[in-house]
């Protein structure tokens, strides 16, 4: 399926993709609850495990699997192919090495970040503060960057290895930050009261969200390649 857009091509809109997911989401929604439950369950296995060993806490790279079904899952709906569910299943079993190897990585800087977010907590004063909100806005970057990532690597159209998803969710950012980050905070809002409501998070909203991020970040990222493949050599 081509890439390629028509000049002139409006840029995806947030609202758009937040309609288009919800839309794809009722129409598939059987393998989309399936796969959202998979993950679901790996995720409170791995959360209940690491409150009695916190060093536990980097095997959530195992979410790394059913993640990459999911975003394959939502990557070939976006992009109005035909989609069964073992598409993800298949999808995590022959790229599950660079699945895991990327959830790792994220999880770590994650541990990190939070780590530092804590420390700026528990110490009060400028430099207390400055090193929670340095780390804070980390996470916030990191957030919106895997959710760029994880669609870019799962695009059926474009069969990335991490680290070309990784460039790509990094120059996406680089060149739309306002957009990216809007999107980002949108996704973090619905992320945070579904955890908190604890169902949604673990039946709909991880499915809902690859929806939504393969409908915003896709076409981003079809464009603004166009875009650098038009420029001249040199410029």
């Amino acid at each position: 399926m081509s890439r390629a857009e028509p000049d002139g091509a409006r840029a995806p809109s947030l609202g758009g993709a937040f309609r288009s997911a919800a839309s794809d989401f009722y129409y598939h929604s059987i393998r989309l609850v399936a796969a959202n439950a998979l993950w679901g369950a790996g995720f409170l296995i791995l959360m209940l495990a690491s409150v009695r060993s916190p060093a536990l806490f980097l095997a959530a790279a195992l979410l790394g699997l059913p993640t990459l079904a999911l975003f394959r899952l939502a990557g070939l709906i976006a992009r109005g192919e035909s989609v069964r569910f073992s598409d993800g299943i298949e999808e995590a079993r022959r790229r599950a090495l660079p699945a895991v190897g990327s959830a790792l990585l994220i999880a770590f800087v994650s541990l990190v970040l939070g780590v530092n977010v804590l420390l700026g907590v528990l110490n009060p004063g400028p430099l207390g503060w400055t090193l929670m909100t340095l780390a804070g806005w980390g996470l916030f970057v990191l957030w919106t960057f895997g959710l760029a990532f994880w669609a870019l690597l799962a695009d059926p159209d474009r069969r990335l290895a991490p680290r070309g998803a990784a460039r790509l969710a990094t120059l996406l950012i680089v060149a739309h930050p306002v957009r990216l980050g809007v999107f980002g905070g949108a996704a973090a809002l619905v992320a945070i009261v579904s955890t908190i409501l604890v169902m949604p998070i673990m039946t709909i909203t991880v499915a809902f969200l690859a929806l939504v991020a393969c409908h915003f970040v896709l076409p981003a990222a079809d464009r603004l390649e166009a875009a650098l493949q038009a420029r001249p050599a040199g410029a």
